[in-house]
């Protein structure tokens, strides 16, 4: 387009990395807002993992059925180079990046069931930065986050992959 390639279905090439990171806690920082620009804070920040559901069958709803929206933050362990291929479950309004990269962006206000399949290349192993960010006035939460590689099977991703 002009003049430049266009490409679709580019796999993006994750950037920021550490070899080594020294971690608070496992899983991810977890934070709670009360509205859809994550500013009025709900809760103050505490460990977590994004594979849960919050809600009525679940933990506890954090905002008593009221929209809520939330920001998991921390650092994914990538053990080799490669392509992943990493997918991501939710309700609402979902942001996903890893590496410096968006792999995912919807936030219209909207609610609908996210079910996200996306690729992204890791020039070398080590602790990428990810950040999952959500808004939704569900009152079931599902929050879930796999992986895979040519060498592994998908699997949900666990706190030994993650951390703070």
């Amino acid at each position: 387009v002009n003049g430049v390639p266009f490409a679709l279905n580019s796999t993006p090439t994750a950037g920021h990395r550490y070899d080594v990171l020294i971690c608070q806690a496992p899983g991810l920082q977890r934070t709670f807002y009360q509205d859809s620009e994550l500013t009025k804070l709900l809760s103050p920040a505490e460990a977590d993992s994004p594979n849960h559901a919050w809600g009525q069958h679940s933990h506890p709803h954090p905002n008593d059925g009221k929209p809520v929206g939330g920001r998991l933050k921390g650092y994914l362990f990538i053990p080799s180079k490669g392509t992943r291929r990493v997918f991501l479950r939710s309700i609402g309004n979902v942001h996903l990046e890893i590496g410096g990269k968006v792999l995912y962006r919807r936030w219209s206000g909207l609610e609908w069931v996210v079910v996200l399949e996306r690729e992204m290349q890791f020039t070398e192993e080590g602790w990428y930065p990810i950040t999952i960010e959500f808004f939704t006035g569900a009152q079931n939460i599902p929050l879930e986050l796999s992986i895979e590689s040519r060498d592994s099977s998908v699997h949900i991703i666990t706190d030994r992959e993650l951390c703070h």
